[in-house]
C-alpha cells in the first residue's frame, strides 16, 4: 500500500512519525510524498491548543479534497 505520512506538532510527534514510518516500511508498505500518489493518508497530530485542533481538522480533510475517496487515519 502507498502511504502518505504527515505530522503536525512537536518533536515528539516527529519522532513518533519516524518510528511509524520505519514500521510501515518493514511491513512492506511504500511511503510516498504526496496525497495524490497515496492509497492511505496517515496524519499524526496533536491538539493541545485550539489552533492545533483547527489545523488538524484542515489537514485531515485535505486528502478528500485532493483525492476523493482517499482514506485518512488520524493518530496522535
Amino acid at each position: 500500500m502507498r502511504i502518505c505520512l504527515t505530522h503536525l506538532g512537536c518533536k515528539l510527534n516527529q519522532a513518533e512519525s519516524e518510528r511509524l514510518a520505519r514500521e510501515l516500511v518493514t511491513a512492506g508498505h511504500r511511503l510516498v510524498e504526496s496525497l495524490e500518489e497515496a492509497d492511505l493518508h496517515v496524519l499524526n497530530t496533536c491538539t493541545v491548543t485550539h489552533q492545533a485542533a483547527r489545523d488538524s481538522r484542515k489537514a485531515a480533510g485535505r486528502g478528500a479534497r485532493i483525492r476523493p475517496g482517499l482514506r485518512t487515519v488520524v493518530t496522535g
